[in-house]
């Protein structure tokens, strides 16, 4: 039988193989079992069984996923602590006990120098934006994946190339039309030099960073991008960031670059500030089911709903307001309030969790799969403790998620998933052996911290 993936399978010899598990199944029909298998948790234990399930659903990853080319795997979150000045080392936690590899992999990326002492910038589609202590006069970034072991380290900004605060995005295949493959990508970094907003941007395919240009459009201040969400989003050809009670904007398809700042329609900038009891400021996302730029935001009722044999059960107001993708002549009519979307989220109580809900905020999302974290706080508990839960924007639930170390307000968060071909793929890989990537002219990372 011959799939249509392009090429024939590699049959096991006859009276068994090396991987062969005495299963009389031949690899075709294992393979269409696999491919009904739409649930990832699933496909990775199959893979787990045996050397030749494992071979199977990594080798013909795409031929599996086709019926689902688009779907993501909402694997967890990142987070990193900072106490006394001292930043912890990232962490990551998976949302689905069925993911060792990923968490396993993840975690012994951060296990040594120099990626124990760098910070976490941003995480998106299966890759990671680490900045590596590289002291005052240098920038020195690292573009990682965990899972396959892949890292690769950028060439420095130093001296008069160095930015000051800046906000970051990371784009990847589906998002430029300029990347050559699925494993290229661009960084983007937006900063504020003296009388002007600057970009640079790194490709991979080319290895280095592009010259700084001046972007036109609005002028955005250092210390408002350094306050711009860590999480980019990408949506309609365009890098957004939350900053204030705006949403910048950049479009990277001109010359020069051009950025914008949409001021919100006031109410939802005004009266849904952190401040407030109860309030959180909103989240940038994208709406799963077109791909429309959307803030969300969430508000938390302050009455108990109800309590049985599980415990303490609250409901949370979430609300989405969507921005369309033509708009108004006015920057404001782009956000259309009239239709935004609301609805009542229940959440359960951990363990020990009596007292009324004192806050809740959202901490971070998962782009592809419209998956956000809200992090709610009890008067019962401390005043620093925070239960976590994950949130599905179009079917409007949400979960515990269990066994969360206390994140703590101040830590930083980042919502991270990959590509399932990708991560299927990664599953026939010995786990780190991946490779890095290096500028040949470079200084011996390890000497920067």
């Amino acid at each position: 039988m011959l799939l249509r993936t392009g090429k024939r399978l590699n049959r096991a010899p006859p009276g068994g193989g090396h991987d062969d598990d005495g299963l009389p199944l031949a690899d075709e029909i294992l393979l269409l079992i696999f491919a009904g298998l739409l649930d990832t948790d699933d496909l990775a234990r199959c893979a787990a069984t045996c050397r030749r399930w494992r071979r199977l659903v990594s080798s013909e990853a795409s031929f599996i996923c086709r019926s689902h080319p688009s779907r993501f795997v909402p694997a967890g979150f990142f987070h990193q602590g900072e106490e006394y000045g001292v930043r912890a080392v990232s962490r990551f936690v998976p949302l689905s006990p069925h993911t060792p590899r990923a968490a396993a992999a993840a975690n012994a990326l951060f296990a040594g120098e120099p990626f124990a002492s760098s910070r976490l910038v941003t995480a998106r589609k299966g890759r990671l934006v680490l900045e590596l202590c590289g002291g005052a006069s240098r920038l020195r970034l690292a573009v990682c994946d965990p899972v396959a072991g892949d890292v690769a380290v950028l060439p420095a900004l130093a001296g008069r190339d160095r930015p000051g605060r800046y906000a970051c995005a990371l784009l990847a295949a589906g998002d430029d039309d300029d990347l050559s493959d699925m494993s290229s990508f661009r960084v983007v970094i937006v900063y504020d030099r003296r009388g002007f907003t600057a970009c640079r941007t790194y490709s991979s395919d080319t290895g280095s960073w592009g010259p700084e240009g001046e972007v036109s459009g609005a002028r955005v201040s250092g210390r408002s991008l350094a306050q711009a969400h860590a999480a980019a989003v990408v949506a309609g050809g365009a890098v957004f960031w939350r900053v204030r009670d705006a949403v910048l904007g950049l479009r990277l398809d001109g010359t020069p670059a051009e950025v914008t700042l949409e001021p919100l329609p006031e109410d939802w900038a005004t009266t849904r500030r952190d401040g407030g009891e109860g309030c959180a400021g909103g989240l940038l996302a994208v709406w799963p089911a077109d791909g429309r730029l959307c803030l969300c935001v969430v508000e938390a009722g302050m009455t108990r709903t109800r309590y049985d044999s599980i415990g303490w059960e609250y409901d949370v107001e979430v609300q989405v307001l969507f921005r369309e993708h033509g708009g108004g002549e006015d920057d404001g009519e782009k956000w259309d309030a009239l239709h935004a979307r609301s609805a009542t989220v229940r959440l359960q109580a951990p363990s020990g969790s009596y007292g009324r809900i004192t806050r809740v905020c959202l901490r971070g999302l998962c782009e592809k799969s419209g998956v956000v974290f809200l992090a709610a706080g009890f008067a019962s508990h401390d005043p620093h403790w925070e239960a976590l839960y994950a949130v599905d924007l179009v079917k409007m639930d949400a979960r515990l998620v269990d066994g969360v170390p206390d994140i703590g307000s101040g830590a930083s968060f980042h919502g991270y998933e990959m590509d399932r071909v990708e991560y299927l793929t990664a599953l026939g890989k010995r786990r780190g052996k991946g490779k890095m990537t290096i500028d040949d002219d470079a200084e011996d990372i390890y000497d920067f911290c």
